[in-house]
């Protein structure tokens, strides 16, 4: 009755609960012992003991029995044989005391305090005990039919029935046995204790010893042993020191069934499906455990061998349980095999999940083929700069090859300023309740668990919860859903092989849950390597590290390029550069910028800054020069630039300089058409004085809107097919009557607007430009010529005159936060 009604339990547990089914069990338990201590008749005995004793404790047992294998992974075996012994060793006391109990107080009181301890210790347990079924996604169903269509569970169902048949019959003919060669009825009795005695001593044992070799190979071996012990020893005992010996050694291996089945059964169905499996497995025993002992009673029909065909009879059940068991093993080698290949178990030409997980997969979505889709992969950004991600994201896409490869994906990331890193998306959903990510995790990844289940990979779980916040308590309990992995491994914090993070997207709750396993991390660590605290060399003007480095990454820095900075100052963007691979080279109207205080060279300005990062080997130089007198400019149609990066000057502090005198020198004879360079060189004691120690150039106005011309003519003449210029260029967000102003930008037939970021202050925002060399166009002096007659004419000479932007800026703006 305890096992028929297991299909009930298993229903009601989906139902009401683990806890509720156990108060029915016990409520059933409880009023039989009340009942059989009243019963006057064998019907009231029957329908107490028989019925609702059985019912009540069958509720218990099928509640409970999947449970611990639910909270262990690596020591399941020895946790559940521990469990298991409790009532090989419990039957002997139980047996015991109530003995005693009816020989001091009759039979009637001593159902009474039976009813009362138990009702007590079993409620006890019954509130305090807790269950994984949602945690795990178990799929409570109580006759799931589809397990009746896998070989391998039908063979394990097999291994149960010989089992049983085996081992009751065993049980139940040893005392018997004992009184057949001569034993006293006593030592009979005490030959059934020894061998409850050894099973529940040998339990725990069998349980860690299955953990260390494997639940299959434990369990195989063991059930062998059963059957042999009983051919070889049983047969051939005669006294009652080898009988003794026969139940210790015996009884351990006979029980192999109920130490390992649930642990068993897990490895051949998966844990989702553990409680449907078990509930079949204890209705399939009922017929053989209730005629187990009819059939060996049967067999004992010739009084010269007794107990020979009983015998026999027992040793050939656990025979046969062991070739189904070894069957069930070779299946499962099988899979392993396959899965690891990537193929079907059941279709080897194939590629799909695992096939212990391929019922629980079914349940949740029957008709979608995970195998043939491409993995979904999560980028984790930094919360910074929103409207540089999709620019970062194309960049990469440049520099490295898109395609949907985890080798790939991980360089991919690592080229990234932005993204902290990027994950393997292993199950999502969008409203925030973990039971629909579970779902979603089995139907899109159990195919891959194999792979992460072997002792020697180590693995960690964190949780990133966005706008939101968990307790160490509740990320523990979050983590622990995840155990349905079945990850052998070692937890390892520090320095894991494989890392999954549950990224949480909060608005006062979870409102986006997605599990993820990390491919890579990103290079974002360059953003606190490069922070400009822990620089030598630095101005109030330097670019913030992230930005320069974000700058370098979007104009597609990387080893074997040459970049160019023609505005350099103390170096930010070359250091950006050269970290990400490029050799640099840099420019400015001011040399004192680059050089240092006192520098000769730059040894004590730019140089510093390489030196400290140990990338002065791709550090150029740097001379003085402004955009338009460069000797960088290239000379007839060699463009030699890769990329070409900068913070332009926004002319706000003292206004745009470019090189040459407000009134040029007049040369006697010579007419002044008033845009002359000075003829006659400056001496200074008769030595030229661009040739001496710190030698400052003059320097006269410049209009910001022609630099934004000159800058794009200077990339177009200079910039091989591909390569790339990005500068930073400020804007006004209103016009002087306060009206949202739309920002014009420059442009150049020969290159291609690729990306426009902005980082907004208030009133005015600085504008990251993004352009592309068109490839395959070659210079054209015409191109050139219509793009200079497109220069924007600036009338005026003072520096407000010349730059609109400045003058808003004093005007309007200057006061203004972040201004």
């Amino acid at each position: 009755m305890a096992q028929f009604i297991a299909p009930v339990a298993t229903i009601t547990t989906r139902v009401w609960g683990t806890k509720a089914t156990l108060l029915i069990g016990i409520t059933l338990q409880t009023a039989a012992l009340l009942g059989a201590s009243w019963a006057s008749q064998i019907w009231q005995l029957f329908l107490s003991q028989a019925l609702c004793f059985g019912f009540g404790m069958g509720m218990q047992f099928s509640a409970t029995v999947g449970i611990i294998p639910q909270w262990f992974t690596r020591r399941r075996s020895l946790a559940n044989g521990i469990a298991t012994a409790g009532s090989g060793i419990g039957g002997l006391i139980y047996s015991l005391v109530t003995s005693a109990l009816i020989q001091r107080l009759g039979i009637g009181w001593a159902f009474r305090i039976l009813a009362i301890v138990s009702a007590a210790a079993c409620g006890f347990a019954a509130l305090i005990v807790r269950d994984r079924n949602k945690a795990i996604g178990a799929i409570q169903i109580a006759f799931h039919t589809e397990l009746l269509k896998r070989p391998e569970f039908l063979l394990t169902l097999a291994w149960g029935a010989f089992s049983v048949l085996g081992y009751v019959a065993l049980l139940f003919s040893i005392p018997g046995y004992g009184s057949s060669v001569g034993l006293t009825p006593s030592q009979g009795s005490i030959l059934g204790a020894m061998f409850n005695l050894g099973g529940g001593l040998g339990r725990p044992v069998i349980g860690h010893v299955s953990d260390i070799f494997g639940r299959l190979n434990t369990a195989l071996v063991c059930t062998f042993l059963a059957g042999l012990f009983s051919l070889v020893i049983w047969i051939f005992a005669k006294s009652f020191g080898v009988l003794i010996f026969f139940a210790l050694i015996c009884g351990p291996v006979a029980a192999t069934f109920t130490t390992t089945v649930a642990p068993v059964a897990a490895e051949v169905v998966g844990l989702q499906l553990l409680p449907s499996a078990l509930s079949i497995f204890w209705l399939s025993s009922v017929t053989p455990s209730t005629f187990a002992e009819p059939i060996a009673l049967w067999l004992r029909t010739d009084k010269s061998t007794n107990f020979l065909h009983a015998q026999i009879f027992v040793g050939f059940m656990f025979m046969g349980a062991c070739i189904c068991l070894l069957l069930v093993r070779a299946w499962k080698i099988s899979d392993v095999e396959m899965a690891r290949d990537g193929r079907d178990p059941i279709n080897p030409g194939a590629k799909t999940e695992d096939h212990n997980h391929a019922v629980a997969r079914a349940e949740v979505e029957k008709n979608r083929n995970r195998e043939d889709a491409a993995m979904d992969y999560l980028i984790r950004f930094s919360t910074q700069h929103e409207s540089f991600r999709l620019a970062e994201i194309e960049a990469l896409t440049q520099l490295v090859n898109n395609t949907q490869n985890n080798a790939v994906v991980a360089s991919f990331i690592s080229h990234s300023i932005q993204a902290k890193a990027i994950y393997e998306v292993w199950g999502r959903c969008g409203d925030g309740d973990y039971e629909s990510l579970h779902g979603d995790v089995r139907a899109r990844s159990q195919h891959l668990w194999p792979r992460y289940q072997d002792h020697g990979v180590s693995f960690k779980f964190s949780i990133d919860s966005y706008f939101g916040k968990r307790s160490t308590t509740e990320q523990r309990d979050i983590i622990n859903q995840f155990a349905y992995f079945g990850f052998q491994g070692k937890v390892d914090m520090k320095n894991p092989q494989q890392e999954w993070c549950i990224l949480e997207e909060w608005d006062k709750q979870p409102r986006r849950i997605i599990l993820g396993r990390k491919i890579a991390s990103s290079r974002r660590h360059l953003v606190e390597k490069h922070d400009l605290k822990k620089r030598p060399y630095i101005s109030t003007t330097s670019m913030d590290a992230e930005l320069a480095l974000i700058t370098a990454t979007l104009a597609l820095a990387s080893p074997g390029k040459l970049f160019l900075d023609p505005f350099c100052g103390t170096g930010g963007f070359m250091v950006a550069a050269a970290e990400l691979g490029a050799v640099v080279l840099g420019s400015d109207i001011d040399g004192r910028s680059f050089r240092g205080k006192g520098g000769q060279g730059v040894e004590r300005g730019v140089g510093r800054n390489m030196k400290l990062y140990g990338i002065d080997a791709l550090f150029g130089d740097c001379l003085t020069s402004d955009l338009t007198n460069t000797p960088f400019r290239s000379i007839g149609r060699v463009r030699w630039l890769d990329g070409i990066i900068s913070d332009i000057p926004y002319g706000v502090r003292e206004g745009l300089k470019v090189l040459g005198r407000r009134q040029p020198a007049k040369v006697e004879g010579e007419q002044d058409n008033g845009s002359s360079l000075v003829k006659e060189p400056h001496m200074i004691g008769g030595v030229l004085a661009h040739t001496l120690p710190g030698y400052i150039a003059p320097k006269k106005p410049y209009s910001f809107s022609q630099l934004l011309v000159d800058i794009l003519d200077f990339a177009a003449r200079t910039l091989v097919d591909g390569g790339r210029l990005a500068f930073w260029m400020p804007t006004a967000n209103e016009n002087e009557e306060g009206e949202q102003e739309a920002t014009v930008r420059p442009s150049h037939s020969l290159l291609k607007f690729k990306h426009e970021c902005v980082q907004p202050f208030n009133k005015w925002s600085r504008r990251l430009l993004v352009y592309e060399r068109i490839a395959g166009e070659l210079d054209d002096d015409t191109a050139h010529e219509r793009d200079a007659a497109q220069k924007p004419l600036v009338n005026g000479t003072s520096a407000d005159e010349l730059n609109p932007f400045r003058r808003r800026y004093f005007q309007s703006f200057a006061k203004e936060p972040n201004g």
